[in-house]
């Protein structure tokens, strides 16, 4: 029986093969992207391995067999289920040609070596290709952990680099305030003094601005340090807005920027009070308003216009300069960022004011947007929740 079973296989090798790669190529998409030839190939080795084991009782062709298609299977990312069902696949071809060419007196026992080897061969491959794909995960987690072990370190190290960066701004902020507040009160007493002459005084008054301009940016980069530590203090005021942005645009007025800009400001009806530390706020709504001013082109107008809905009050601070483009939009209020270097080196800029202003709006739980088109101008809209 055996030598008949034997010469049977051999001789409808083909057939087999055939309807083998057919059955294959039937179940998944994994195996109708595998070579033709390679499915022929890994079918013969099955079949030539199946015939030790049946014929001979040597399990050796199988095991390699079972080993080398975990490896490929699992490498091609093929799915135990799928490699399960090509075993089942190969008896289903086998059993078909036994019945129909045996003799009948050899079916039974033929078809019980079949389904042993197809059995022993499901089970060893199943066991094998699960371990495999649980060293692979062990590996995958190891290679994973110290990864994350590593961005943790970096994570780390970055906090501690940022703040030692927060504490060397606070430190020097302070440390320039005291003779920038002396340069500034002074450069104003002599302004005010009657025996200067004209040019003098058109002298100091340049000093005594541009340091009150490096007084607001010290001041903006110790704000930015204190809320990136914690350490900020958000007095709680009853507030008439609309007396906070007044008093603002006066302040902004007197500064040299400001000429040949007309500024305008209406506010609608009565306005409700607001809870909110009125000097950031100030700086705030001062910020905005120089912001503008600085990408303005001298003659272009800026307009303010404050109202409240649906429980916020709305502040629109709104230019006719040269405008922000699509891209530039959702940055803009990043830390240093600034548009491109012909436009910084035009009209300056440090990159901290619009930072600056985000996180102290987000402070009071209100927000901050702006909508602009390049050459169309810009309308920045501040939004913070009425008393």
């Amino acid at each position: 029986m055996l030598t008949r079973l034997d010469e049977l296989l051999h001789r409808q090798c083909d057939i087999i093969l055939r309807q083998y790669v057919a059955g294959l190529q039937r179940i998944s998409e994994s195996y109708r992207r595998r070579p033709e030839y390679e499915l022929r190939q890994t079918g013969k080795a099955a079949l030539d391995a199946s015939l030790s084991f049946m014929l001979r009782g040597d399990p050796a062709p199988m095991n390699r067999f079972i080993d080398d298609i975990v490896q490929k299977r699992s490498d091609a990312g093929f799915k135990l289920e799928e490699v399960q069902e090509a075993f089942q696949i190969f008896r289903d071809v086998v059993r078909p040609v036994i019945v129909e060419h045996m003799p009948h007196e050899d079916i039974n026992a033929a078809l019980e070596m079949v389904d042993r080897c197809a059995n022993y061969s499901i089970r060893r491959f199943s066991g094998k290709f699960l371990i495999r794909q649980e060293n692979e995960m062990r590996t995958v987690n190891i290679i994973l952990s110290t990864a994350l072990e590593d961005l943790k370190r970096e994570r780390a190290n970055a906090l501690a680099a940022n703040k030692l960066k927060d504490q060397f701004l606070a430190n020097v902020s302070h440390e320039l305030k005291t003779p920038l507040t002396g340069i500034i009160g002074f450069s104003k007493i002599l302004i005010g003094m009657e025996d200067g002459d004209q040019k003098t005084k058109d002298k100091l008054r340049v000093i005594n601005e541009q340091g009150r301009a490096l007084l607001r940016m010290i001041n903006t980069l110790l704000l930015i340090s204190e809320i990136n530590a914690g350490a900020i203090h958000i007095s709680r005021d009853a507030v008439d807005f609309r007396d906070l942005v007044d008093l603002a645009v006066q302040n902004i007025k007197k500064l040299k920027i400001a000429e040949n800009h007309p500024i305008t400001f209406e506010a609608g009806g009565d306005m409700p009070i607001v809870i909110c530390d009125s000097e950031k706020m100030m700086e705030v709504v001062y910020e905005l308003l120089l912001n503008s001013l600085k990408f303005s082109e001298p003659g272009a107008g800026v307009q303010l216009r404050l109202n409240h809905n649906r429980g916020r009050l709305v502040l629109e601070v709104m230019d006719e300069g040269v405008g922000i483009d699509a891209e530039e939009l959702n940055r803009i209020f990043s830390a240093f960022y600034q548009l491109d270097g012909s436009i910084t080196r035009k009209y300056g800029g440090n990159g901290l004011g619009l930072t600056m202003i985000k996180k102290v709006v987000e402070l009071h739980n209100g927000s901050i947007s702006v909508a602009s088109k390049p050459g169309k101008g810009s309308t920045f809209t501040l939004t913070v929740p009425l008393a």
